[in-house]
């Protein structure tokens, strides 16, 4: 926790590339990808997120997802989230160095614009406030102008983008390829999956015998607890499923058996689970996943394999950790729970500001004591010179023993600096493109 290191990225990739390589090769085309405008041709890398600006964390994803389609000849799908409810305007931004460090949120469009439990697919795109920090000019410019190369469609207005998760992911998307120098993946969204007939094919086999399918859900989900999937509910006359009803600016509503059909087909989405089965049952030949997904989707598996009979494709696991550099020298960086440890230790060990003679003495002290325990003798007097002893010492050295005090009390004062320079979560564009390609290089290297 305490050890702030910045810009050298650690990062994890599972398992070795040629266990991705493998994968890659056993490539079977479905209807699917025709009907949701994807390369039937080739295999397909899938990767994915929220429509935030996501962290170097996800941009790792990123980065392995382009150089899989570089090694192997791919395409690259990015399949946005946009089920769920965030608010993608709301940026953290970290202020000031060191001592002074702090962080505020800018608001690239006004808070009260994303009401509670409202989908990011529900809430239209808006036009983006100027931002008080330079960090983010360039990308605001793009979210306001909506001027996006020819790999997506042609959209002359932000009104084009027709949601918040297409005005943020495609935005996020294009920012990320450009400082990065690579080319644009294929971007699809959760909310249109149900545009193809396959996929539609599997929701009405779900309502064929919805038991079946929410029992072996939960039955998935009860074996991974680390991944807290909350159980589906189950009684004898209604079923709640793995589906989202969608509408414009309105909560996103959990589907039951009870109000599936008061939802057009295009008003509903896949939850999280049942999205990945879908995409890696008919979409892609390999999902990378961050850390989150590669634990919960071992439930998708299950699931898939319990209800449907079907292996989904394989996934991997990408991540990294990367902190911008915000003032700390490793000696500026100091642990509360060790500062009070060493105080504590420092008044009963006069060792601890030099005074080795005063040691010495409380050391004999306590071998006296413990002579004395083992013959049953009483060592109260003996406890009285030790604690006198270490009166003495305290008086004697007390400018060193406050200068303990004072390392708990500056520990404690920067305890908040501390966790914010060693947070991972600050969102890849405030990053320099020097730390970006350091990045995109441990990560090409650990794929060779």
């Amino acid at each position: 926790m305490f050890a702030v290191r910045t810009g050298t990225p650690e990062v994890t990739i599972k398992p070795d590339w040629p266990q991705w390589a493998n994968a890659i090769k056993h490539f079977e085309s479905s209807p699917a990808r025709a009907e949701l405008g994807l390369d039937t041709q080739h295999p397909i890398v899938f990767s994915g997120h929220q429509p935030i600006v996501f962290h170097n964390g996800i941009l790792a994803k990123f980065i392995a997802q382009h150089r899989a389609a570089q090694i192997a000849g791919t395409s690259r799908v990015w399949i946005v989230a946009d089920q769920d409810p965030v608010n993608p305007a709301q940026i953290r931004m970290p202020k000031g160095m060191g001592a002074a460090l702090h962080e505020e949120t800018i608001d690239l469009i006004p808070p009260e614009h994303f009401p509670d439990g409202v989908a990011s697919a529900s809430i239209p795109a808006q036009q983006i406030l100027t931002p008080t920090d330079d960090r983010l000019q360039a990308f605001a410019s793009r979210l306001s102008s909506a001027q996006l190369p020819t790999a997506f469609e042609e959209w002359n207005s932000v009104e084009d983008y027709r949601s918040i998760a297409k005005q943020f992911a495609s935005t996020t998307i294009v920012h990320a390829c450009e400082r990065l120098r690579v080319s644009i993946p294929k971007l699809i969204f959760a909310s249109e999956l149900f545009n193809s007939d396959t996929l539609w094919n599997i929701v009405e086999q779900m309502l064929a015998d919805p038991h079946a399918c929410v029992q072996a859900y939960n039955d998935a989900a009860a074996r991974y607890p680390d991944a807290r999937v909350r159980p589906l509910e189950i009684t004898d006359t209604r079923v709640e499923l793995p589906l989202w009803g969608l509408r414009t600016m309105q909560p996103r509503v959990a589907i039951t058996t009870d109000n599936f059909y008061d939802f057009t087909r295009d008003e509903l989405a896949p939850r999280g689970l049942f999205m990945s089965l879908l995409v890696r049952a008919h979409l892609g030949d390999l999902f990378i996943h961050g850390t989150g997904g590669w634990t919960y989707d071992r439930i998708t598996q299950e699931w898939a394999r319990d209800w449907l009979g079907i292996d989904l494709a394989p996934m991997a696991l990408v991540t990294a950790t990367q902190r911008l550099d915000l003032g700390f020298e490793p000696d500026q960086i100091i642990d509360p729970a060790r500062a009070i440890w060493e105080a504590h230790h420092a008044k009963h060990n006069p060792s601890a500001v030099g005074d080795h003679d005063t040691q010495h003495k409380k050391d004999m002290c306590l071998r006296h004591i413990e002579a004395m325990q083992e013959y049953n003798e009483d060592p109260s007097a003996m406890y009285f010179k030790m604690h006198g002893l270490l009166e003495e010492y305290r008086k004697h050295h007390a400018e060193a023993l406050a200068a303990f005090d004072e390392r708990v009390r500056v520990a404690n004062a920067m305890q908040k600096q501390i966790e914010l320079a060693n947070d991972r979560t600050w969102a890849f564009p405030l990053f320099d493109d020097e730390s970006l390609h350091m990045l995109k290089d441990r990560i090409h290297n650990a794929m060779n």
